[in-house]
Parts: structure tokens; C-alpha cells; sequence
């Protein structure tokens, strides 16, 4: 257990140094970052409304959702497009680079767990 633990604070400390990938970067810059980004990735596209409803206030406001969706779009993290259906709604979805980014984080995790489990 001792190097799971090892292995996963290193791994954050990694990705959110000075020299780490921006992507990382904002990935790992706070608790509500991820949550808002895991969110996102859960789905196909979300809304501001539909975060809103599915991450609980007391974890993260309404307003910290919305920071970090611009920050997210600002850094090309997001993209956000305009609701076909409703032109007030705005979708946001991870960019490409993000979701392979995400996805090599969770390879990694994989990997380094299915080492651990085989010795």
C-alpha cells in the first residue's frame, strides 16, 4: 500500500510542478478542478446547469464551477460550443489534447497498479 500511496503523491507533485504539462497543470491545481474535469469527462458534453446539479454546493459553488469552466476554455482545456436545441445553453467538452492527456494519466495508473498487483 505504501507505494501505491508513494507512487500517486509523486505522480500529483509531478504534474502540478513548474515543469509539468499546462494541461496537468490545471488538471491537478485544486480539488475542484478535478471534480469539475472528471465531471466533464464523464459525459460526452455538459452544461453549466447540468454541473451545477450533478456536483453538490457545499463541495463546489456555482461560481467556482463557472471560474473554472472559463479558465478551462481560456488555457483550451474546454471548448464550448452553443446548444443547438437551446441557444441560451452553452456545452462544454474536453479539447482532444486534453482527453489524451487524461487518458495517458489513467493508462499510467493502470499500469503502475497492474506492476504492483503482479509482484
Amino acid at each position: 500500500m505504501q507505494k501505491i500511496f508513494s507512487h500517486l503523491y509523486k505522480d500529483l507533485i509531478k504534474n502540478i510542478s513548474k515543469n509539468g504539462h499546462p494541461h496537468e497543470k490545471f488538471l491537478f491545481k485544486s480539488r475542484s478542478h478535478s471534480i469539475v474535469v472528471f465531471c466533464i469527462a464523464s459525459n460526452q458534453s455538459t452544461t453549466l446547469e447540468l454541473l451545477c446539479e450533478s456536483i453538490p454546493y457545499k463541495i463546489v459553488s456555482r461560481s467556482t464551477i463557472q471560474s473554472i469552466l472559463k479558465e478551462g476554455v481560456a488555457n483550451n482545456f474546454f471548448f464550448k460550443e452553443v446548444d443547438s436545441k437551446d441557444k441560451r445553453q452553452k456545452n462544454y467538452k474536453l479539447s482532444k489534447e486534453s482527453k489524451g492527456i487524461l487518458e495517458n494519466w489513467l493508462k499510467n495508473q493502470k499500469k503502475f497498479l497492474s506492476i504492483l498487483e503482479a509482484a
